[in-house]
């Protein structure tokens, strides 16, 4: 492989990151009684839809879609939706039982959208999330730099994971358990859209639980 194709990839790795140090500047540096989450979520979606342009423009073929190799994929992308929800609110009673809190509070991500848009744009940052987290890193890392599956797994989970990281600590443990979960559905099904379809299913449903 030739340096120019190395460094391609990782200008395009590079790309994919940069949403996190924009949502954590945002959240970090104003208190969170004064942060509008609907801003958030638009600046977000923004972002990446800019970076999946870019992306588009660098290596248009790392964005090609395919259909699952059975349709039986669609059915357990569904039926995997409250199991992904299920694990994430074990994950946080988990961790409050082994630091032994009484009161087990469990910080389960609502993704702070209060209007009709941008709770639109939550579902949509998610089918983003897993063209750049799952299509796109586990391409380059596997197929590109020829790293183990499963640590190419773990390092797209935890990249994805770091975008989440400043709602709260327990969320981003979360965020690791279900990135691994789209990242075996994408390489099990051989498409990003089945995690497509349970990642935005699943923050269809929180957001629509949400107050």
């Amino acid at each position: 492989m030739n340096i120019r194709i190395q460094c391609l990839n990782i200008f395009i790795l590079l790309l994919a990151i940069n949403p996190i140090s924009i949502g954590q500047l945002i959240r970090v540096s104003i208190s969170r009684n004064q942060v509008n989450t609907d801003k958030i979520n638009y600046i977000m979606l923004f972002v990446y839809v800019l970076i999946t342009s870019l992306v588009a423009l660098v290596s248009r073929e790392l964005l090609s879609l395919r259909l699952p190799i059975s349709n039986r994929w669609f059915v357990v992308a569904i039926l995997l939706v409250p199991i992904v929800i299920l694990v994430e609110i074990l994950t946080v009673t988990i961790i409050h039982l082994i630091r032994g809190n009484v009161k087990i509070k469990l910080e389960f991500n609502g993704l702070g959208a209060s209007a009709i848009s941008s709770k639109i744009s939550v579902v949509l940052i998610g089918v983003l999330e897993e063209i750049m987290y799952r299509q796109v890193w586990l391409a380059i890392l596997i197929g590109v730099f020829n790293i183990h599956i499963a640590l190419a797994i773990i390092l797209s989970s935890l990249f994805y994971a770091l975008n989440h990281i400043s709602i709260s600590r327990y969320v981003f443990i979360q965020k690791i358990i279900a990135g691994s979960i789209y990242s075996a559905l994408y390489i099990a099904s051989g498409t990003v859209l089945i995690p497509i379809i349970t990642h935005g299913l699943q923050n269809a449903i929180i957001i629509a639980r949400s107050k």
